[in-house]
């Protein structure tokens, strides 16, 4: 009976440490939710202690403990760095919308006005910011024969921008979220595609 106990007792501090890293991963540590975080250290600690608790029941070797507690913070692990990894994809994704959203906006504004604007300001209802929380930048340029090019960009999960110009970055794939994304003229110059 005490190791059925014991058992059902593991299976309840593996979800604790599951819940732990969904609630950390997903909700406190993108968004800076100081009680999501106090929610997964409070599942954390209560699977700690139900895996010490299923540990006494069961009467386990040592070795044994070690080997399941380190199994699960291995898994909790695991999940952490996948949900983590997943949700920042999900914020790229949206990224380049609100960016190709201000893109389509410029363009539309030229159709109407024979020109681009020379402010997103002058765009009405498009997104000012990327899913990061960072301002998206937009800047015109105006070459000597009248054609104008116009770039939409973030400065991705960092906030920092590689380059001071939006005209200085050459074309290229990105491979980190990090990196800076740029769009230029219907095409995206610096991105992750």
């Amino acid at each position: 009976m005490k190791r059925v106990v014991g058992l059902i007792v593991l299976l309840f501090s593996s979800l604790m440490f599951a819940f732990a890293a969904a609630i950390g991963v997903i909700i406190a540590f993108p968004e800076r939710n100081k009680m999501a975080a106090a929610y997964a250290c409070t599942f954390a600690m209560i699977g700690i202690a139900s895996l010490v608790w299923a540990a006494f029941l069961v009467r386990w070797p040592p070795r044994l403990f070690a080997s399941v507690a380190g199994i699960l913070i291995v898994a909790t692990s695991a999940v952490a760095v996948y949900a983590g990894s997943r949700n920042q994809g999900i914020k790229q994704k949206r990224t380049i919308a609100n960016i190709r959203a201000v893109a389509v906006a410029a363009e539309s504004y030229k159709t109407d006005q024979k020109k681009y604007p020379v402010s997103s300001d002058l765009l009405r209802e498009v997104p000012r910011r990327d899913a990061w929380g960072h301002k998206l930048r937009y800047e015109l340029i105006e070459v000597g024969d009248g054609s104008q090019y116009y770039f939409v960009a973030s400065p991705g999960k960092d906030g920092l921008w590689q380059r001071s110009q939006l005209t200085e970055y050459p074309p290229g794939v990105t491979t980190s979220f990090d990196a800076d994304i740029v769009f230029s003229n219907g095409q995206f110059v610096q991105g992750p595609h």
